[in-house]
């Protein structure tokens, strides 16, 4: 169980290779960071609308 605060997600060592590439091409700190910034660029954010982005932001500030 991780500590109060964190997940755990189970990956293949590909994708796990493929955000360790991410850390290292982007100087970030962790996997996780590399989780979330993949993730947002991913995420097309034509698709969503101005007030959907400031409620994501918020959210992320947040947490």
């Amino acid at each position: 169980m991780p500590p109060e605060g964190y997940t755990t997600i189970t990956i293949s060592e590909e994708i796990a290779g493929k955000l360790a590439k991410i850390v290292v091409e982007n100087d970030l700190d962790s996997v996780a960071d590399a989780v979330d910034y993949a993730a947002d660029v991913a995420r097309d954010p034509e698709t969503l609308s101005d007030a959907e982005l400031a409620r994501l932001l918020c959210r992320k500030l947040a947490d």
